[in-house]
C-alpha cells in the first residue's frame, strides 16, 4: 500500500486553494497508482492460475487418454484369448474327427486305402508342413493374449492443492511416466 502521509500532511497545511487543490491531486494520482499496480497484480495471479489450471486439465485429459489406450490393450487381450480358446476348441473338436476318422487320415499320409480319388500320393509331408506353421501361429496369438492379459492399468488422481498427478496405484504390464514437461507416457512392460 502506498505511503500517503507526506500528502496527508501537505493537505492538513494548505492554506490557499490552490495548495488545496495540489495536496489533492498529489493524493489521488498516489492512491490511484497503488490501484492500478494492485490490480495488475491481481491481474498476473488470475493468468498464473488459470495457466496452472490448463496445465492440470491438460495432465487429466493425458492420463484419461492413456487409461483409455490401456483399456482399450485390456480389451484386445480379451478378444485374443477369446481367439485362443476359439482356437483351442477347434482343435479338439478337429482331434477328436481325426481320431473317429484313422481310416482317412491314413488315405491322406500314405494312401493306397482306396478311400478317395488321387489317394496314392505322399501328402504326409505337406500337411506336416502345414500342422507346423499353424502351431507356431497358433503359439504366437497364445503368447500376445498372454501379454494382454497381465496388463493391469494404474490408477491416478490431481491432488487439487499442489496440482501434482498422483499415481494411486502401481499397474502391471505396463509403464507410466510423466516427464519435466508433464507430458504422460506409456510403455508395455517387456
Amino acid at each position: 500500500m502506498a505511503d500517503i502521509s507526506q500528502e496527508i500532511q501537505a493537505f492538513r497545511d494548505a492554506v490557499y486553494g490552490e495548495e488545496v487543490r495540489g495536496s489533492m491531486i498529489s493524493l489521488a494520482i498516489k492512491v490511484n497508482t497503488d490501484g492500478e499496480n494492485a490490480l495488475a497484480q491481481v491481474a498476473q495471479q488470475v493468468t498464473r492460475i488459470d495457466e496452472i489450471a490448463a496445465d492440470a486439465t491438460q495432465t487429466l485429459n493425458n492420463a484419461n487418454a492413456a487409461i483409455q489406450v490401456a483399456n482399450t490393450a485390456i480389451n484386445t487381450a480379451e478378444e485374443a484369448i477369446h481367439e485362443a480358446e476359439n482356437t483351442l476348441a477347434e482343435g479338439a473338436q478337429q482331434v477328436q474327427q481325426a481320431a473317429g476318422s484313422a481310416d482317412l487320415a491314413e488315405s491322406w499320409a500314405r494312401g493306397n486305402k482306396g478311400i478317395r480319388p488321387g489317394e496314392n500320393s505322399n501328402n504326409s509331408q505337406y500337411f506336416s508342413e502345414q500342422s507346423e506353421a499353424e502351431a507356431d501361429r497358433a503359439k504366437q496369438e497364445a503368447d500376445r493374449a498372454a501379454q494382454y492379459s497381465a496388463v493391469v492399468a494404474p490408477t491416478f488422481h490431481i491432488d487439487w492443492n499442489t496440482m501434482e498427478l498422483i499415481q494411486d496405484t502401481q499397474g502391471t504390464g505396463i509403464i507410466f511416466t510423466l516427464d519435466e514437461n508433464k507430458v504422460l507416457s506409456f510403455e508395455f512392460a517387456s
